[in-house]
């Protein structure tokens, strides 16, 4: 009886990971034709190269950590899972704010060889705070898949999705590639808001001590989980860096 429900278990997870899989998909679908309508392929290239930076940046500075989140969540929460939950939300928050100034220093000085033109340097800027947006979000989502909340998180993804795509249509419209940059900002801040309203505030320990060989312990760790994720991304965003240099963000759009 027990596996029977086993099963049920992992078929219903399953569904549920399946569907929102499809709404996020159409969603990202719809974003994109409102898009080419209205800007043209042009603007796809732009967003798409953005979701590629930031992407590389996101999984270089997030690494490991929301898997390593996610499990101590979901065993028997007590002093040392408290103390490894606190390590690593402090990490997350740490290096998201270290990613974005990085990124805000680092990025804009590439603008010509990003974009194929130095005048989108002021995109990059702008984009730079979604890296921390990023990170408080997978804080959060990593709480709700820890505690086998998926119905919740199912929830919180399918509404900061569709959510963030009706506050960005009036900006595609009206403000053109201005509101490209700003719809993709408010696209991450909406999952930011969403998810940090679904977490219930719990009670946990503040004098709870961390030392340096603490944190460079779990930053081991995590660098051994993430670094893979970091080189598929980092090929990706190579592919399109190459497109974009050579035939310029139309091609990028189009690919």
């Amino acid at each position: 009886m027990s596996s029977l429900n086993s099963y049920k278990s992992i078929v219903k997870e399953a569904g549920i990971f399946s569907g929102v899989q499809i709404i996020l998909v159409l969603v990202g679908l719809i974003r994109n034709m409102i898009i080419a309508k209205f800007l043209g392929v042009e603007a796809i290239g732009v967003l798409g190269i953005l979701q590629n930076a930031i992407g590389v940046f996101i999984a270089m500075f997030s690494l490991g950590f929301p898997v390593l989140l996610v499990r101590s969540f979901a065993v028997e929460e007590n002093a040392k899972t408290y103390k490894h939950q606190k390590i690593i939300k402090n990490a997350l928050l740490f290096f998201g704010i270290l990613g974005s100034i990085l990124f805000y220093l680092i990025v804009p000085n590439f603008s010509n060889e990003i974009f194929n033109h130095d005048k989108y340097d002021w995109i990059l800027k702008c984009v730079a705070i979604v890296i921390l947006f990023k990170q408080i979000t997978s804080i959060n989502t990593a709480v709700l898949q820890g505690k086998q909340q998926l119905n919740t998180l199912a929830k919180v993804n399918v509404s900061a999705s569709v959510l963030g795509l009706i506050i960005a249509i009036p900006l595609y419209y009206f403000y053109n590639l201005q509101g490209v940059i700003c719809g993709f900002v408010i696209m991450y801040l909406t999952e930011t808001i969403v998810s940090s309203f679904t977490i219930k505030k719990t009670s946990q320990k503040s004098n709870i001590k961390i030392s340096i060989k603490d944190y460079l312990s779990i930053l081991k760790e995590s660098f051994l989980i993430g670094y893979g994720n970091v080189l598929a991304l980092l090929s990706q965003f190579a592919i399109i860096f190459y497109i974009t240099a050579n035939f310029g963000s139309l091609e990028t759009g189009l690919y």
